[in-house]
C-alpha cells in the first residue's frame, strides 16, 4: 500500500529542478527534526506542483536559465 507521500507524488507535476537537492546549513538547522524528511522528499522530486497548482513545493535552489 502506498504511503500518503507516494500518493501525493503520483499526482504531482514533474520535478521543477533537475539538479541534486542540497540544503544549506542554515536551512538544515531551521528544519530541525524534519530536515532529513525534507531532503528525502526533494531527492524524490526536487520541487513540484500538485492539486492544480494549489500546492507549490519549491526546489532546493533556483534553476539557472
Amino acid at each position: 500500500m502506498p504511503t500518503s507521500l507516494e500518493r501525493l507524488l503520483s499526482r504531482a507535476s514533474s520535478s521543477l529542478n533537475d539538479q541534486s537537492p542540497a540544503l544549506t546549513d542554515y536551512l538544515y538547522r531551521s528544519a530541525g527534526s524534519l530536515a532529513d524528511s525534507l531532503l528525502s522528499l526533494l531527492q524524490d522530486r526536487n520541487g513540484f506542483y500538485a492539486f492544480e497548482s494549489a500546492l507549490h513545493v519549491f526546489p532546493s535552489h533556483s534553476s539557472q536559465q
